[in-house]
């Protein structure tokens, strides 16, 4: 008759405390426990009988006499018994593993094991075939190539490569490529190429911003191209005639020039400020465009602390810019003009002249200032002329300042001054204020 204990699973043994003596069979785990009447779920029966062994002589399917240094458990089907032997020793080669398939007994240099699913074995494949994104870190820790957000962020001693092409020449310490990014450190030698980025000075301070494209720093240098400067020379044109430049801050805050060697003012290429208006012509070397009503398209402002102010000035001479002559008797010497649009061109209407009438003398010119109109053919035509003496001429009819009476006269002027003229339509009389009183005004006929 087979005598039968109490059994059930590991995890009912543990349930109960079994009484001193009582034993326990689990039947998952096949082990024997015995109870001393406290411990839950009984103490394991150990030894050469029981469910285990304090050492594996203790084993009756196992022969481990004489091991040696890195010797495993093999089974042996003839003697059917697990015993010591070298096995997958740590010394043993790769090609010994039952799941591994090499070219070769022994892996070549650079490779690595690759596992290939279609085959359930590892392989040994040469690892220039692959391509890697791992993180480059050096000796003291540092990461040198993060492949997370593909940035270098160490120093690069050799020649660096996009493909086939030469980004950075290592000898000739230059970028030959683009640069496309931050780029951290020193750097020597010219850049060929586009660089995306910003720049910073020696001391940190943002000279180019590549995010916002704008120049944040001081620009001593030729400059080409952008929308403001501070400080610096700028320079547009040829080196040796510049159209516009301020070579000297100090001095001359803009200089405005001219391209031609000979000093000529070319103008097919006028200096436009301001928005361009449709059908306006190209008059002169600078066109200034202004749409706003009642508005100064040129302002000047002097300020100083004495009786003097500036002056905006027009200067003529004979022969060219690097070799003038002296001007000749009739030679118009500046001159201003308004002019209004006729519903296909702007045509002159009127203005003022300065014209020479007489030989240059070592501090002076002699000159007329003439008020003119255009006559019907577009034609300037002085109206009133004064020269050097203070002598006015009037080519029509000069007319006088008219009252109707004495009381019109004296109320308009109530501060009349000697030597003026008007005329009084009742008396009919020219007269004439002799000594700058009210009642200093006489008839003249």
């Amino acid at each position: 008759m087979a005598l039968r204990l109490r059994r059930g699973t590991d995890a009912e043994r543990l349930l109960i405390t079994p009484v001193e003596g009582e034993l326990i069979y689990t039947t998952d785990t096949k082990l024997l426990y015995v109870g001393d009447g406290s411990t839950a779920g009984g103490t394991l029966v150990t030894g050469a009988g029981g469910g285990g062994s304090a050492t594996l002589e203790g084993l009756t399917d196992t022969s481990v006499a004489s091991p040696n240094d890195n010797d495993v458990l093999q089974w042996s089907t003839g003697l059917n018994k697990w015993i010591a032997g070298s096995g997958l020793a740590l010394d043993s080669t790769i090609g010994e593993l039952s799941n591994v398939r090499l070219t070769a007994d022994t892996a070549s240099q650079q490779d690595f094991l690759l596992y290939n699913y279609n085959n359930a074995q590892w392989e040994n494949t040469d690892i220039t075939d692959y391509d890697f994104k791992i993180n480059i870190i050096g000796n003291d820790s540092t990461i040198l190539v993060n492949t997370d957000t593909n940035t270098i962020h160490g120093k690069l001693d050799g020649d660096v490569y996009s493909g086939l092409t030469l980004v950075l020449d290592s000898t000739a310490r230059e970028y030959t490529g683009n640069v496309n990014g931050n780029v951290i450190g020193t750097h020597t030698g010219p850049v060929i190429g586009d660089v995306t980025g910003s720049v910073f000075a020696d001391n940190s301070t943002l000279l180019v911003d590549g995010v916002n494209g704008e120049i944040v720093g001081d620009v001593n240098a030729l400059f080409v191209d952008g929308n403001t400067v501070t400080g610096g020379d700028i320079r547009i044109g040829g080196a040796a005639q510049n159209a516009i430049s301020t070579i000297n801050p100090a001095t001359t805050n803009l200089l405005i020039n001219t391209t031609n060697a000979a000093g000529e003012v070319v103008i097919a290429k006028p200096l436009r400020i301001g928005g361009i208006s449709s059908g306006f012509d190209n008059y002169g070397f600078l066109n200034i465009y202004n749409e706003v009503v009642n508005t100064n398209a040129i302002s000047i402002f002097h300020n100083s602390e004495n009786t003097g102010s500036v002056t905006a000035t027009i200067a003529k001479s004979r022969g060219t810019k690097l070799a003038p002559t002296i001007v000749t008797s009739g030679d118009t010497l500046g001159a201003f003009q308004a002019q209004g649009y006729n519903g296909s061109a702007y045509r002159n209407a009127g203005g003022m002249a300065v014209i020479a009438n007489g030989t240059p003398g070592a501090a002076y010119v002699p000159a007329t200032v003439s008020l003119y109109t255009a006559a019907s053919n577009g034609v300037p035509t002085a109206q009133f002329t004064v020269d050097g003496n203070g002598t006015g001429t009037f080519t029509g009819a000069a007319q006088l300042a008219v009252y109707a009476d004495a009381s019109a006269r004296d109320a308009a002027i109530p501060n009349p001054a000697a030597g003026m003229i008007v005329f009084n339509t009742t008396s009919t009389k020219f007269q004439g204020n002799t000594n700058g009183t009210v009642g200093g005004w006489v008839d003249l006929n």
